[in-house]
């Protein structure tokens, strides 16, 4: 959800709550998540933008890399240009490098 939304709003981790505040106790603490929408979104194409992060989360390939190349070309050097590994799982790829992904292949 993060990935999908960061272009038009802004995630932030707010105060954390002790566990001890809930009954029954919880083996963890919480934390607070702030949502914000951003004055101006960091990207126009909201439609490309989905047509670009689904394939990335649908697990087809086994990486970002296989799931952006059975729909875009140039994705490696997308991939260098957003400092994103090759071989990197889509857990680890930042919402960030989402962005810079779509500017060097929508743009």
């Amino acid at each position: 959800m993060t990935v999908r939304s960061w272009p038009w709003f802004h995630w932030r981790l707010g105060p954390t709550v002790n566990r001890r505040s809930f009954r029954p106790v919880p083996s963890v603490d919480s934390a607070i998540l702030r949502i914000e929408r951003r004055p101006e979104p960091l990207v126009r194409g909201r439609r490309t933008y989905q047509e670009l992060v689904e394939p990335g989360f649908s697990g087809l390939g086994g990486s970002v890399r296989a799931s952006l190349r059975m729909r875009h070309r140039g994705v490696d050097a997308a991939l260098a240009a957003a400092g994103v590994s090759r071989d990197a799982v889509v857990g680890y790829v930042h919402p960030d490098q989402w962005i810079a992904l779509w500017q060097r292949l929508y743009w």
